[in-house]
Formats: C-alpha cells, sequence, structure tokens
C-alpha cells in the first residue's frame, strides 16, 4: 500500500511489517510492531518522485527526479545500488513479482 501525503510518503512493506517514509531527502524505516524507528538515512538525491518494494527481496526502490534509480535497505546506510536509467525525472517503477523485472516510467 503506497499512500502519498503532501510531501511525505508512506508505504507499507507486507513482508516484515515496517513502514518506510521519505521526508525532506531522508529514508525512515519503523517498526510498527513497536513503534519505533529502525534506521533512518540521507538520500542525498533531490526529489524523489517513486518509490516500490521488490516483493521476493523487500529492497526499496526509489526513483528520483534527476533519473537515478537508487535501492535502499535499512541495514546499510548508504543505498545499496544507484544506477543513472534516464536523462529524464522516473515518474513510475514497477517489479514483477518474482523480483527479477523492473520497469520504469
Amino acid at each position: 500500500m503506497l499512500k502519498l501525503l503532501g510531501w511525505i510518503i508512506v508505504a507499507h512493506l507486507k513482508l516484515n511489517d515496517l513502514f518506510f517514509t521519505v521526508f525532506e531527502g531522508f529514508i525512515s524505516w519503523v517498526d510498527v510492531s513497536i513503534g519505533k524507528i529502525v534506521s533512518q538515512y540521507g538520500t542525498y538525491k533531490g526529489s524523489l518522485d517513486t518509490m516500490t518494494v521488490n516483493p521476493s527481496n523487500g529492497v526499496t526502490h526509489c526513483g528520483h527526479a534527476n533519473g537515478t534509480v537508487t535501492l535502499w535497505t535499512p541495514n546499510a546506510k548508504k543505498s545499496v545500488a544507484s544506477v543513472l536509467c534516464h536523462g529524464t525525472p522516473i515518474s513510475a517503477i514497477a517489479i514483477d513479482n518474482v523480483g527479477r523485472l523492473v520497469v520504469l516510467d
């Protein structure tokens, strides 16, 4: 489930009951079972336009206005991967159920 609340994006990870939020260039994971922040890191990539979670491994994919896609996990302080995919902003990310195929717009 993904909700856009003004400039705060909140999404529910069904894999392990974590919420992740993006606020002013920071991405945060909150464990809803205990109500505490698990981790919070700066994205350093500017505006975040879209995000989704890989259903097979729980990695968060973030699409940025500069055409970059970054991959995040709660236990890594920096993105685990950063790929310049387009010369235009990333407006949508979709991942198949197996987690092998990623489609960007």
